[in-house]
């Protein structure tokens, strides 16, 4: 349930902790704890020019998780 990008020097550009468990809860964030009901299967890297990106905000902000969670529970 976690995801990151590490630049070829070593350097974390993003990372993210997915919180939404098997059974669609919100679980709360804990450091140092790796919980494995927030499992990830495969992630994929698009780039900002990617076409099904062109005309959208990419700035981060919001909860999209939490969201997600509540309208698909």
């Amino acid at each position: 349930g976690h995801i990151f990008e590490v630049t070829n020097e070593g350097e974390l550009v993003w990372d993210y902790i997915n919180p939404v468990a098997g059974d669609h809860s919100i679980m709360p964030f804990i450091p140092d704890l790796s919980p494995g009901k927030n499992a990830i299967f495969r992630v994929y890297r698009y780039g900002p020019d990617y076409p099904g990106l062109q005309g959208r905000d990419l700035m981060p902000g919001g909860s999209i998780s939490s969201s997600w969670a509540l309208d698909n529970s």
